[in-house]
């Protein structure tokens, strides 16, 4: 039916889409329509004939067109898609509507923690807590340590959802787990905590905490910063063996002071004006501001260092280095 008529006369219509005039048209041959009762509809036909159905409205759920009855409400139940967000979502015993993951990661409505519930896949959490058997009701809970999962949301807090003592995202999953950060977290195995280990620390007690030096361990990721490498089982400090000055180098990363000499290839120390961050990566020993300061008097930067007043400041030597000399030889 075309904008502004009463009805829509098929029969005479041309077969084809509809012209760019706004005549009328037809899907179907003159022929095909001549032996049809009826070919033409009013829109107040149309209206009356819904009226007659019951007029109910449609809504779109779990991405399905269905009829809004008396007996079912405008709003997407627990365990529909969010296909509106939140605000689409029947409230729950407390009011509140959500729109979270479900275990499986996709986006649903569900009820929040500590509201009413008959099956898991109503709760955000994924769980719910049937406390009256005769009527199969209960409680969205909060997931406990060790249940799988795909946002921490869903865990009891403080716990989070991890995999590999990685935060999961993007609907992977993962396992409710406690994190190590201040070690007072219960555990009662290794795979209760999301990195590190399950300790002892007095008592008969086990906390989710990182191992020092000489414990277990599985990971770097289970060791605590004094002892941060995991070696043969067991964390240790990671030494990390840097180079004098006047050693041959290669890169910066390999000197003590962070500087290597880009032409003769020495560990050097960094002079007036070069940046810092502690004393001895200075010549003069001396970083303020972020930046090497220069010898104080009496004394000269000189190479490596200062040269106290009685000396010199020779010119390269073997090292190709200035260095502080009693007397210059030339």
């Amino acid at each position: 039916m075309l904008p502004g008529r009463f009805a829509s006369v098929i029969v005479h219509g041309p077969k084809g889409p509809q012209p760019k005039n706004g005549a009328d048209y037809s899907d179907f041959t003159q022929d095909q329509l001549d032996p049809k009762a009826l070919n033409c509809v009013g829109w107040h036909l149309v209206q009356a004939l819904c009226a007659f159905d019951g007029g109910r409205p449609g809504a779109c759920r779990n991405g399905v067109c269905v009829d809004v009855t008396a007996t079912m409400v405008a709003c997407q139940g627990p365990g529909h898609l969010c296909e509106d967000g939140a605000p689409a979502c029947c409230p729950d015993s407390k009011a509140g509507k959500q729109c979270g993951h479900s275990p499986n990661g996709v986006s649903i409505c569900c009820n929040a923690d500590a509201t009413t519930c008959k099956q898991s896949y109503e709760c955000c959490s994924g769980n719910c807590n049937i406390t009256d058997v005769m009527n199969h009701t209960g409680v969205c809970t909060a997931l406990p340590v060790g249940a799988t999962c795909t946002d921490s949301s869903q865990c009891q807090s403080p716990s989070e959802c991890d995999a590999d003592g990685a935060p999961v995202s993007s609907g992977a999953r993962g396992a409710c787990c406690q994190p190590a950060a201040s070690g007072m977290l219960d555990c009662d195995r290794d795979e209760d905590c999301c990195t590190s280990k399950c300790l002892p620390t007095g008592g008969d007690e086990f906390k989710c905490r990182c191992s020092r030096q000489s414990e277990t361990c599985r990971t770097n990721g289970d060791c605590c910063a004094s002892a941060s490498k995991c070696t043969n089982g067991t964390c240790q400090p990671d030494i990390v063996i840097c180079k004098p000055d006047f050693d041959a180098c290669q890169s910066d990363q390999e000197c003590c002071n962070g500087l290597c000499d880009a032409g003769p290839h020495l560990c050097v120390c960094r002079p007036p004006g070069d940046l810092c961050s502690r004393d001895a990566q200075c010549c003069s020993g001396n970083c303020e501001g972020d930046q090497c300061q220069a010898c104080q008097a009496p004394t000269i930067t000189c190479g490596n260092g200062c040269c106290p007043a009685n000396t010199r400041c020779c010119g390269a030597g073997p090292t190709g280095i200035p260095s502080c000399q009693s007397d210059c030889v030339h």
